[in-house]
Parts: C-alpha cells; sequence; structure tokens
C-alpha cells in the first residue's frame, strides 16, 4: 500500500485531492511514500519539510510542489499542518496535446524538484478547489472528473507561469499534435491491430519515426504504448466484467487464447485465469 493506492477513488477516476493527514488516518498511521505511476502536486496551509528521494526540502506555506511518478516520499511532523495532496494519473490529465506536453514538460520532468510559490490564497485555493470538487463528488461524478481537471490544469499553469519554456526546453507541438492523434486512433483500433505500421500508416508517417516522437515526448516507443493500452483493457475485463477467458481473447482481437494467455503473461507475470481468480477473491471479500 503506498500514499495513493489506498484511495478507491484514485483507482476508479484516476484522481484525488486528500490531506496527508487524512491518508495517514485511513491508513492507520502508516504513511509508505512512493508515487507509484502518480502525478502529485502538494500544497500546504503551513511551512512543512519532506524528503523526494532521501533529498531533503524546506517548503513555505502556500508554495507549490511538483512530483513526478516513481518518487519515494517522506514527510515530516505531517499532522502539524494541512497538506493537500492532488494525485492523478496521466490517462485521467491528458486530454489533448497541450495536456500531454504540459504533463510531460520540465515542471516534472527535470533535474530538480520544481517548487513555486502559488498565485491563490490559502483561502481562495479551498473555495475554488477544495470545496468544489466536494460539492461535485456528492452530487454529479460525471461534472467531478471535469471539475477535477480543470483544477489540476489552473495548478499546472501556476507552475508554467514560473518557470522558463522557451528554447531548447519546449517540445514541437507538431509532434505532441501526432501523439494526440495516435492516442485517439489506439482508443479506437486496439481491439483491431496491434501493428506500430498501421497507426503509423493512418498518421501518414513512418514506424520509427513514430516510435521516435513517443520516445522523446512520452518516454517509452509506440510498441510500448499499444501493448500497455491491451494489456489495461485486458486486465478490467478479467476483473470486471462477466465474460470468460475465452471470450476476452477474440473481444480483444486475438485469434487464440493459448497465444492471449501467454501474452499476458509476459507483460504482466500473472495469466489471465490468475488475474481473474484474485479479482473473484476481492469480490467475495467484500461480500462477507
Amino acid at each position: 500500500m503506498t500514499l495513493v493506492t489506498i484511495s478507491q477513488e484514485l483507482k476508479e477516476t484516476g484522481f484525488s485531492i486528500r490531506t496527508v493527514k487524512a491518508v495517514l488516518k485511513k491508513s492507520g498511521g502508516v504513511l509508505p511514500g512512493n508515487t507509484s505511476e502518480y502525478f502529485v502536486i502538494l500544497r500546504a496551509s503551513g511551512d512543512f519539510q519532506m524528503f523526494v528521494n532521501s533529498k531533503f526540502y524546506q517548503v513555505q506555506k502556500d508554495y507549490l510542489v511538483y512530483i513526478p511518478p516513481g518518487q519515494s516520499l517522506r514527510f515530516v511532523e505531517p499532522h502539524k499542518q494541512d497538506i493537500y495532496a492532488i494525485t492523478f494519473t496521466s490517462a485521467f490529465y491528458e486530454r489533448s496535446a497541450i495536456d500531454i506536453y504540459i504533463l510531460h514538460s520540465d515542471l516534472f520532468f527535470s533535474e530538480t524538484l520544481h517548487i513555486v510559490p502559488s498565485f491563490s490564497s490559502e483561502s481562495d485555493f479551498k473555495k475554488l478547489f477544495v470545496n468544489r470538487l466536494a460539492i461535485y463528488e456528492s452530487k454529479n461524478k460525471d461534472f467531478y472528473t471535469t471539475v477535477g481537471h480543470n483544477c489540476i490544469e489552473a495548478l499546472l499553469l501556476d507552475g508554467l507561469l514560473n518557470m522558463d519554456i522557451s528554447g531548447d526546453k519546449k517540445k514541437n507541438l507538431s509532434e505532441l499534435n501526432i501523439i494526440n492523434n495516435f492516442k485517439v486512433l489506439l482508443e479506437r483500433h486496439y481491439k483491431k491491430d496491434r501493428r506500430v505500421e498501421f497507426y503509423s500508416g493512418l498518421l501518414e508517417t513512418y514506424p520509427r519515426k513514430l516510435t521516435e516522437i513517443c520516445e522523446h515526448v512520452l518516454g517509452k516507443n509506440a510498441k510500448k504504448i499499444i501493448t500497455e493500452k491491451v494489456v489495461k483493457e485486458a486486465i478490467n475485463l478479467l476483473e470486471n466484467s462477466e465474460m470468460n477467458i475465452s471470450e476476452i481473447t477474440y473481444e480483444l482481437g486475438f485469434n487464440d487464447e493459448g497465444y492471449f494467455s501467454n501474452f499476458i503473461k509476459k507483460h504482466t507475470g500473472k495469466t489471465p485465469k490468475k488475474i481473474r481468480g484474485k479479482a473473484e477473491d476481492r469480490s467475495k471479500t467484500l461480500k462477507i
């Protein structure tokens, strides 16, 4: 269990805003601190101290801290003030080429942690972010995710206004448009085709060029992005649908159940049967 994975909301929507104190309370006072695959933005009502990958940071009140995925976190006396952790996945936030550009900019991915003053006061932050999200969370889940996306965008823009993104650091927006279109096409066709050549053809570029752009912008090649999408959808069906494994095999465009099983095991370390079994065990536990 990590700082972020204890939230069922985060698992379901890919977004969460909670205080570190609330996380501590829910986890019985234990706060392991790895950000896993999540992006985290911190903001506190008072000065606080923390370690990120064993490096010490003193953070002032009303400052924003931008933490990329896969970082080890430890807070010093987190009970003393409200430290809000706005946590989200790339899948939750990325809806356009600009979203991708911002999320993969030096705001998160630079040699030093990005810590900047916020443009809003503590009362404004609670009113515009915390309280507004609480209202939508209780009344309209569909609007809640939209409001969450807008809140994250405002905090990211605050960070960008405090840093220089000119010159060599600025990613080419034409490349970002290709990435954005690639993700749209992948959403439409991942059941039909898993070849990089198929998507590069639709994008009117070369497979090698698409791979280079993916590695430049997202840090992983096109083949891996396609594979991750298929594996994610397979796990979702295995854990949440009533389809049997054979039906899931053909639903995802595989012609052979044995090949599908080997594919899933190769990329998850578990067979489809084992993934399905664990999901059924969790379901039985919840009913009890």
